[in-house]
């Protein structure tokens, strides 16, 4: 949903794999933010439902694509069991368009452009506190939840074929928000 601060003028787009849940969590419970609409509703959603929506920050959260989607592969998000590696099969799968995640060649396609402020996963609670800190909000601490399966680094997972397969299928976002393999 998108998670709104009406006195801050403030919302929070949610991103699938990129903490989402926890942020969305932390922001109802330490900084009273109230849901309104799905989890992944987009920038036009909220300024339908509130005009004066356009004059707000829009904040989302971005992951590398290389580590979102071994992330959304250890979460369950292709069939078969858990283990092993992605193969290139599954991540051609993506080309489909037939992922809740993507559209084929974007991985960020729901918030990444409606955003004002976009913060990297990687830096996730200081990216956010800094959004709230600058709209008078007092930071949060954000919870673990929804660990995926994977154990050690995205970089394990792939070999030269899927590693390429990404690097070509998603070189937008990956220059876009600087990301690297």
């Amino acid at each position: 949903m998108p998670y709104v601060h009406r006195g801050a003028r403030l919302c929070f787009l949610a991103h699938p794999r990129t903490a989402s849940q926890s942020v969305a969590d932390a922001l109802e419970e330490q900084a009273g933010f109230v849901s309104e609409g799905t989890h992944h509703a987009p920038r036009s959603h909220v300024e339908v439902r509130w005009p004066e929506a356009k004059e707000w920050t829009f904040f989302c959260v971005v992951r590398n694509p290389y580590d979102a989607l071994v992330s959304w592969w250890a979460k369950g998000g292709r069939p078969g069991p858990r283990l092993g590696k992605p193969s290139p099969d599954w991540i051609a799968l993506l080309d489909t368009g037939e992922s809740l995640y993507h559209k084929p060649g974007s991985l960020w396609w729901l918030h990444g452009e409606d955003a004002d402020v976009v913060t990297k996963y990687e830096r996730l609670e200081v990216g956010v506190n800094e959004v709230l800190e600058a709209a008078g909000l007092s930071p949060i601490r954000l919870p673990w939840m929804h660990r995926s399966a994977r154990v050690g680094s995205y970089r394990d997972y792939y070999d030269d074929v899927t590693r390429e397969f990404v690097a070509e299928r998603y070189a937008a976002e990956l220059r876009k928000w600087g990301y690297t393999f």
